[in-house]
Order: C-alpha cells, then sequence, then structure tokens
C-alpha cells in the first residue's frame, strides 16, 4: 500500500514545515474543518507544486469534468511555467462554464503568457462580451493589445477601462503610463499619472464636503 503522511492543522508557517519534512511521502493528508481551510491548503501547494499537479490529474481521471480540479490544474500548471498546458485545461474549463467571464479571462491571462497574443486578445474580448464592466478582462485585452505591438489599439483598450470604476481608472492609468514609458514617451506617462492624481484630489475634495 501507497504510505501517506499526515498534516495536521496548523500556521501557514508550521503547515509549510511540515510538507517539508514530507517530501520522500508520495501521498499527503491534509486535515481540514476550520475557517482557515484555503490558508492550508495554499501553504500545501506553494510547497510541493508538483505533488499539487499529480493530485488534481488523479482526480481528473476519475472526473474528468471536475471544475475545481481542472481550474486549479490549469493554476498549478501556470506557476509551474507550462503555459500551454494552463491554457488547454483553462479552455476545457471555459467551456464547461461558457457564461463564467472569470474563467475565460483566465485563458486569456494563460495564452498571453505563453506568448499567443492573438488568443489572449480573442479570450479577452469573449469575457467582456459576457460582463461588459469586467476591468480585468479590458485590462488582459489592452496588455495582450501592447504585447502584440498593436500600440494605438492598446491605448484605446486603456482609456476604455477608465470609465468603468474606481478599479478601472487604477488599471488604465498603469497602463497608459506603462504604454508611454514602452513607446520611449516619458512625457506622456507623466500626463497620465498626472491626470489621475488630479482625479483623485477631486474625489477626495467631494467626498470631504
Amino acid at each position: 500500500p501507497i504510505t501517506t503522511f499526515s498534516i495536521g492543522i496548523d500556521t501557514p508557517e508550521i503547515t509549510r514545515q511540515k510538507v517539508r519534512e514530507a517530501a520522500e511521502f508520495p501521498v499527503l493528508k491534509v486535515k481540514v474543518g476550520l475557517e482557515t481551510d484555503e490558508t492550508t491548503i495554499d501553504a500545501v501547494r506553494s510547497q510541493d507544486p508538483a505533488a499539487a499537479i499529480h493530485l488534481y490529474e488523479s482526480l481528473l481521471s476519475r472526473f474528468p469534468g471536475d471544475p475545481s480540479a481542472l481550474s486549479n490544474l490549469a493554476l498549478a500548471a501556470f506557476n509551474q511555467r507550462d503555459f500551454a498546458k494552463a491554457t488547454t485545461l483553462g479552455e476545457t474549463s471555459a467551456r464547461l462554464f461558457s457564461n463564467n467571464p472569470l474563467r475565460r479571462n483566465n485563458v486569456a491571462l494563460f495564452a498571453m503568457y505563453s506568448g499567443d497574443f492573438l488568443a489572449a486578445q480573442r479570450h479577452a474580448q469573449q469575457a467582456m462580451s459576457l460582463r461588459p464592466s469586467f476591468e480585468k478582462a479590458a485590462m488582459t485585452w489592452a496588455l495582450s493589445s501592447a504585447a502584440a505591438g498593436a500600440y494605438d489599439e492598446a491605448r484605446a483598450g486603456y482609456e476604455r477601462i477608465y470609465a468603468l470604476s474606481s478599479l478601472g481608472r487604477f488599471f488604465s492609468t498603469a497602463g497608459l503610463s506603462d504604454l508611454a514609458l514602452l513607446r520611449g514617451r516619458p512625457a506622456d506617462a507623466v500626463l497620465a499619472l498626472g491626470r489621475a492624481m488630479a482625479a483623485e484630489a477631486s474625489s477626495d475634495e467631494s467626498r470631504a464636503r
């Protein structure tokens, strides 16, 4: 029989230490039952991503459509810099949940990191069609455009994000200033940052009244 090692409920630091000590064991049993379960699992994954990948692959072999296994395996592959595998898994997850913009944007991010900027733009556009106010998808689209060298498209994308929300304004400012620096236009970067600072000051003044 396979020998297992049990990880008890403890602080993230102690959990990570126990995972390191259990490196020779092929299977880890993680005790859960508290509000901190997610933190505990994250601590285990951070110390042994290969074990996490093995766990999720085993789960998918038994339950091919398990949404959590698909999403977590895609993330584990991404953290291992296997962007192609992350993209493939993400696409499967997105097909199963075709109305979920978050899963679609994850695929866009995986594709962008793999260097497939056109695919990243396509997936980000699909995410935005599902939720037009989704700032992160709009940011992914603009980033992918910039990475592909379509600077005018990227600028237009960053400008559109500005009107979405306060988070959108933050993304827009960061994107426009980074794009300006990328194109060797530091003065434009200063203007973008200055506009954001002025808008923030005006907002603070309005709230103070």
